[in-house]
């Protein structure tokens, strides 16, 4: 009996390299907007711990360095009225900063530290030209039009306000979409609700 020499014959070969090169151009395809939609996601949940960041730090009732030009004449160790951050739609960015003056806003005189103003603590950029596209209420409305809306957390009960222009807003929820800037526009949607819920889908 002879032993078997048989192998693969050129056609067994070329079937299987078409099939494994069809796998990675499909694979590659669908790369970008899996990349997009973990970037987007990613995004909302940085929101979310942030906000949580600023409700624990109120919680806390935490003091923070407060720089001479803002809490004159030594500067030195305060503890702030609170925390919040500041949204604005159309931004890569927002800010998250230490309410010293009590106003439950971001009061900054003009973006240049001054006398009784409050601290930023940090501003927190999206990558890849994400950006918040739209802040709605709880019907859909746009909330806070072209103006600066303020998530604020009061110490020590971490309360939690929606401002809108320095002003609190009657609003007890409202909803931030995060967008991606590519050909398949991909969304993050981070719910807040002033009781203490704060969501992403």
């Amino acid at each position: 009996m002879q032993g078997s020499d048989r192998g693969f014959t050129l056609v067994e070969v070329v079937v299987v390299i078409g099939i494994m090169v069809l796998l990675m151009a499909m694979t590659l395809v669908s790369f970008p907007q899996l990349n997009e939609r973990i970037l987007i996601r990613k995004a909302g949940q940085q929101l979310v711990l942030d906000l949580r960041t600023a409700q624990s730090r109120a919680f806390a009732v935490r003091s923070i360095q407060c720089p001479a030009i803002v809490c004159p004449p030594t500067g030195g160790p305060r503890v702030p009225k609170g925390y919040g951050l500041r949204l604005h739609v159309g931004a890569p960015e927002y800010i998250m900063y230490a309410d010293l003056d009590n106003s439950q806003t971001y009061n900054y005189a003009g973006g240049i530290a001054a006398p009784n103003t409050d601290v930023l603590a940090q501003t927190i950029s999206f990558e890849r030209g994400l950006k918040i596209t739209s802040i709605v209420d709880a019907g859909g409305t746009p909330f806070c039009v072209g103006g600066d809306i303020d998530i604020a957390f009061a110490t020590p009960a971490a309360r939690m306000g929606i401002f809108c222009n320095g002003i609190l807003a009657g609003e007890t929820y409202i909803k931030t979409t995060i967008t991606s800037p590519g050909v398949s526009v991909q969304t993050s949607v981070v719910s807040i609700i002033t009781t203490g819920q704060i969501l992403v889908q």
